[in-house]
């Protein structure tokens, strides 16, 4: 939020306090989730859900959400990474705020650090 505000004009940060998600307003989250993306990748995003794709067990695949899109496999596969890689930076912070209060923030990992399976930086 705060670097949105920096993009508006100056903005100087005079305190904070942790606040309950719930006292942000909606059009906060759905701008900070979605500006990013294209028409494109968020087609991407609506038609993967509309297939079925994120179903569990997944019955379709990237190669039968694109042929009902009208565009290559290739095409469709680029345009759905590029805005679940988007769509997850956005909700990362988020994720981070809600899982605070059950784990000490030493053990959330920075952006860019990968943990191994035991637990050590890779």
């Amino acid at each position: 939020m705060f670097k949105q505000l920096r993009e508006a004009g100056r903005a100087e940060l005079i305190s904070k306090r942790e606040l309950p998600l719930a006292v942000l307003p909606s059009n906060v989250w759905v701008h900070t989730l979605f500006a990013e993306l294209t028409e494109k990748q968020q087609d991407a995003l609506l038609d993967a859900h509309r297939y079925g794709y994120y179903n569990s067990p997944r019955k379709v695949g990237t190669e039968d959400v694109a042929k009902a899109a009208g565009v290559s496999r290739s095409t469709y596969e680029e345009h759905l990474r590029k805005a679940e890689n988007r769509v997850m930076d956005a909700i990362i912070p988020y994720l981070q705020l809600y899982a605070r209060g059950k784990k000490s923030p030493q053990s959330q990992p920075l952006k860019g650090t990968v943990t191994a399976v035991d637990g050590t930086e890779a």
